[in-house]
Formats: structure tokens, sequence, C-alpha cells
């Protein structure tokens, strides 16, 4: 789970939260607690969901999310879009 950032969890939440009518740029990262690159990349992406607060939106996605990651051509994790 990543910290200070909303989980997405339906390709509903998604395009609710991501493609809807946000007010912020919206940041997605595509993660998964397994994988020892997302473990790496976590505290930069939590350090800048802190900084950033209010001027942009950060939100993430777990692996089990096929769906969206086929949607969106997420062929690895960790990815940032």
């Amino acid at each position: 789970m990543l910290e200070d950032m909303q989980e997405i969890t339906s390709g509903e939440d998604f395009d609710r939260e991501v493609l809807g009518e946000a007010e912020l740029p919206v940041v997605v990262t595509f993660f998964a607690e397994w994988c020892g690159d997302c473990q790496v990349l976590k505290p930069h992406v939590q350090q800048w969901a802190k900084e950033y607060a209010g001027r942009v939106k950060f939100v993430w996605v777990e692996d089990a999310r096929r769906d969206l990651e086929d949607r969106y051509g997420v062929h690895m994790i960790p990815d940032v879009i």
C-alpha cells in the first residue's frame, strides 16, 4: 500500500478518479507488494505525493488489476503514467 495515495480498485474508479473531470493532473503508479523494483520506487512516489499535494493527484493500481494494465499497455511493473 502506498501512503498518501488513493488506491484504484476498479475500472470505474480509474474512469472517475483519473479520466473524469479532475481539477489536478493525475499520476498513476502500477505497483505490486511482491515487486522488488516497486519497493525501491515506493518511497520516492510517496515523497512526490507529499511534496506535490494539492497540485498533483497521485493514485496507485495494484498488480492484480490486469484489466487496467491491459487497457493502458502496462507490460512491466512498476510503471508510472
